[in-house]
């Protein structure tokens, strides 16, 4: 997943992510990632409004967020 979430921030750092916390409790997020490590990454929540850090590993899914130009 680590991966895909280099190669998905590389072209758009706004994302919707299915994440799974610490205690099994799924939800659906809109995040701009901002720093990355190797097992974390920290990025503002748009569902909290607040910045957060995500454990990688937690992740269940990934969605990039295009912006398209509309003409």
């Amino acid at each position: 997943m680590r991966n895909e979430l280099i190669k998905y921030v590389k072209r758009c750092p706004t994302l919707v992510i299915m994440y799974m916390d610490d205690k099994g409790i799924i939800t659906k997020r809109t995040v701009r990632v901002l720093k990355m490590n190797s097992s974390t990454f920290t990025a503002y929540c748009y569902l909290r409004n607040a910045r957060r850090t995500f454990k990688i590993n937690n992740l269940l899914a990934i969605i990039p967020i295009t912006e398209r130009a509309v003409i």
